[in-house]
């Protein structure tokens, strides 16, 4: 059997009622005591304790609601680590000291004072832009750039072309001699400009564009590139398809020095580029104000009108338009130093008609008329030399009429015209409108009837 040995003195005493540091317990009067222990809280139901001074302490602003599983706390919460959700609708302050991951919020954020806000990255005056699902990025602000086209009307020309092309007929502005017209006596189509009616002869014309840009930051083009005005371009341009633009300055292509090539299939506007610079595509806008070749230009193909000061070839010049200049000269067969004609028309209403036409200038001038109806003509030719508006025009004239048929009778024909074959002549005509040519008509026909006029200018 065991045998338990204790040592001398016996320490063990007091068991049952124990008073010295010495005295041993049983279990008995250690549970006995613990049960008889009572604990008082503070506060009311749900106040979380808290160690106050070595009492217990609580606030109803630090609160457990079990049935809920909310903890509420009233005031300032400062923590190392918080994860949860905070649900009261308003915060006076949220401040993050390391890296704030994610802050969503479902209702609107009230920021205060812009001085407030801070947002790093962007460029100066560059704008915030939204992609249309929440994501934002800083883009150049959009632009504007005014053009102004004049025209001098015909009396029948009714489509004037820009020098730009609008997005809308809203940024166009036209001016008809001196007054703003409505949109509704003209439309818009691309860079063309239609008048429901046609324009006086001789009258002005200005048309303003206040042209809107959006601004992106384009590094590759895999498309199209339009630009509004100005691009300058000091790094590398790509482009696959077409660049389109009022001016295009470029300081590098790749590793060169100096925008040395423009890849695209069709180059649009006038494109400012080194003396080594190589362009291969099509020009496709009508204003162009140098097309300069420093090799030799081996075709030269216009399908509309042909303007400049001097144009001079050794092959062949072809156009389907108008070629007018100062002067054009090919293989020596055809030399003018100003050569231009118009063509227009009038319409004759029954009764007697007052027509005219005016030249744009002083100048040698043919002078015609022309009309051809059943039982009725009417035709004049002039050779003429205009200088002032307030002297008279040098020159020959010469007015028929089909008298028989008496459907068109020509009942006057300019008075301004003087002059005798082989004389001198010092005759005074009273006017301060020589450049313009007056007609009276009849027409007898019983309907509005159409003849045709125009001049051609020799120099």
């Amino acid at each position: 059997m065991a045998v338990i040995t204790f040592p001398i003195p016996t320490q063990i005493k007091n068991i049952l009622d124990p008073t010295a540091n010495t005295d041993a317990v049983t279990k008995y009067y250690v549970d006995t005591r613990v049960s008889q222990v009572t604990f008082s809280p503070s506060g009311n139901n749900t106040y979380i304790q808290y160690n106050n001074n070595g009492n217990f302490g609580a606030s109803g602003n630090f609160t457990f609601d079990s049935a809920l599983n909310t903890l509420s706390i009233i005031g300032n919460v400062s923590a190392n680590y918080f994860a949860g959700t905070l649900t009261t609708a308003n915060q006076p302050n949220i401040t993050h000291l390391g890296t704030l991951s994610n802050l969503d919020v479902s209702g609107n954020v009230a920021l205060g004072n812009v001085a407030n806000v801070h947002i790093n990255g962007g460029t100066t005056g560059y704008l915030l832009s939204t992609d249309g699902s929440g994501n934002l990025s800083w883009v150049q602000q959009p632009s504007s750039a005014i053009s102004v086209d004049t025209f001098v009307g015909t009396g029948s020309q009714t489509t004037f072309t820009l020098g730009t092309t609008p997005n809308s007929v809203n940024e166009v502005i036209v001016n008809y001699n001196g007054v703003f017209q409505p949109r509704g006596v003209f439309t818009l189509s691309g860079a063309n400009v239609t008048f429901v009616e046609a324009p006086y002869n001789q009258s002005f014309i200005e048309i303003t564009t206040i042209k809107q840009y959006s601004a992106t930051s384009v590094a590759n083009v895999s498309g199209n590139l339009t630009v509004g005005e100005n691009a300058n371009v000091t790094g590398n341009l790509a482009v696959t398809g077409n660049i389109s633009g009022a001016n295009l300055t470029g300081t590098h292509y790749g590793s060169a020095i100096g925008l040395t090539s423009i890849p695209g299939a069709n180059v649009t506007g006038t494109v400012a580029l080194a003396t080594s610079a190589t362009k291969a595509g099509t020009v496709t806008t009508a204003a162009q104000p140098n097309i300069t070749s420093t090799g030799t230009l081996t075709v030269l193909a216009v399908t509309g009108n042909v303007s400049g000061g001097n144009l001079t070839t050794a092959g062949v010049v072809t156009a389907t338009g108008n070629v007018s200049g100062g002067n054009l000269s090919t293989d020596g067969t055809v030399w003018a130093s100003k050569f231009s004609s118009y063509t227009g028309n009038w319409t004759l209403t029954t009764g007697a008609n007052s027509v005219n036409f005016s030249v744009p200038g002083p100048g040698t001038y043919t002078l015609w008329v022309n009309g051809n109806v059943p039982n009725g003509i009417v035709t004049y030719t002039a050779n003429v030399v205009v200088t002032n508006q307030n002297v008279p025009v040098l020159g020959t004239s010469y007015g028929w009429y089909y008298s028989a048929g008496n459907a068109l009778v020509l009942t006057a024909i300019p008075n301004q015209v003087v002059g005798t074959a082989n004389g001198i002549s010092t005759a005074v005509v009273s006017t301060t409108t020589a450049w313009t040519f007056t007609f009276g008509i009849t027409n007898n026909s019983g309907s509005s009837q159409t003849i045709s006029y125009g001049y051609t200018r020799l120099g």
